[in-house]
């Protein structure tokens, strides 16, 4: 009897691990690496941040919350940090931004919970927090445990490159294992996220979206890193397809958020037409631009044109006048020609006339003196005969 109670007992116990093999994590679980005592505190300049590996005990894992040891001290200024859960590969699954003091208070140590939207994910994934320290404004300070066993999981990161930087473990200068820890539990809601189809368009870059998910879906959000710019994508539903427009490439990070999930996906938008397309749109602007200048210089010289034409009726106008007053003037010249020359025939007419006029002047002269000669001399005789006569 006892050994049939066993049996009973024993596979009333199998069926129950059978049938509920996740009740271990249906609670939210905190998964850490620290030991919980705090040796010094760390922060740095942005882009760098603190980045610690998780491995959840059962996939898919939904994120509830991140929980990380800390101090902040406010100096005016910037009084927000940023908190990104990235996927295995290190691609970015969400962002966001917060409010230091919202978690911390001035000038204490403790510990601050960050309620996550349900982040789901299938593998690895990585919570950064990137301090944003500032010698002038508001700092931030992540706790770090240096106490054996060291994790290696725990990485410096950049933002805006994407990369990790360099791996804390016990071969570096200073093992460490930074004080940031993971709530989840089991997810049941699966979601996959993919590109259908890109279309270039003259302003933009069509992308639509494969979007399936085991529930129904409540809202689909985007983030566009273009260059070291982080911007809001609307993501619209347009027929059965989402769609996003981006106004360039760059890596869009989707956000599908279920009624208790939600999932993450950056895709890698580069586009190698648009370049192209961008220097031909270039180019061709600068063409219109030529051909807006050598219309205008067109018009410009069918203006002078219209005014040459003018110009040259003007000069055709003219110079028919100056023909017909330069054949005036050679006829005039002519009769002046021939006036000359009837006045130099009269002139040497006249010249001749003239001579024998002088010559006859000069005849007549010389007579008339003759004569006077002549008159005076016989006075003079006659005066002498005269005064012989009376001398008797």
């Amino acid at each position: 009897m006892s050994k049939h109670v066993w049996l009973i007992l024993a596979l009333a116990l199998s069926s129950t691990l059978l049938l509920n093999p996740l009740k271990v994590y249906a609670s939210p679980f905190e998964l850490a690496y620290d030991d919980g005592s705090f040796d010094y505190a760390w922060s740095d300049f942005y882009p760098s941040g603190a980045a610690v590996r998780f491995t959840p005990p059962a996939l898919p894992w939904r994120i509830t919350g991140v929980v990380f040891y800390g101090l902040a001290l406010e100096r005016g200024g910037n009084m927000l940090f940023t908190l990104e859960v990235r996927d295995q590969y290190f691609s970015l699954v969400y962002t966001k931004q917060y409010a230091t003091f919202q978690f911390l208070k001035n000038g204490t140590f403790g510990w601050a919970r960050i309620p996550l939207p349900n982040i789901t994910v299938t593998g690895d994934f990585h919570v950064c927090i990137y301090p944003c320290f500032s010698l002038d404004a508001t700092q931030l300070w992540i706790g770090v445990d240096e106490d054996p066993p060291i994790s290696g999981r725990s990485f410096l990161v950049n933002r805006e490159e994407g990369r990790i930087v360099k791996v804390w473990d016990e071969k570096s200068g200073r093992p460490r294992n930074f004080m940031i820890r993971a709530e989840g539990a089991q997810a049941v809601c699966i979601a996959s996220i993919g590109v259908s189809s890109i279309r270039v368009g003259e302003k933009s870059i069509e992308v639509r979206l494969n979007i399936a998910s085991s529930q129904p879906i409540v809202s689909v959000e985007g983030i566009l890193r273009h260059g070291l710019t982080w911007d809001p994508c609307p993501i619209v539903l347009e027929g059965n397809a989402y769609v996003a427009r981006l106004p360039e490439p760059g890596n869009l990070t989707v956000n599908v958020r279920t009624m208790d999930a939600t999932f993450g996906e950056t895709l890698n938008i580069q586009v190698e037409i648009w370049d192209a397309y961008s220097s031909l749109r270039n180019r061709v602007g600068m063409l219109e631009e030529s051909n807006q200048t050598l219309t205008n210089l067109v018009k410009e010289l069918s203006s002078k044109v219209v005014e040459l034409n003018t110009s040259v009726v003007e000069l055709n106008a003219l110079n028919r006048v100056m023909e017909e007053r330069w054949l005036s003037t050679l006829s005039h010249m002519r009769t002046l020609n021939n006036t000359l020359a009837a006045v130099r025939s009269e002139a040497e007419a006249l010249r001749g006339e003239n001579n024998v006029l002088r010559i006859v002047c000069i005849i007549l002269s010389s007579l008339f003196v003759f004569t006077l000669l002549a008159a005076f001399g016989l006075s003079r005789l006659r005066k002498h005969q005269e005064g012989k006569k009376s001398g008797k």
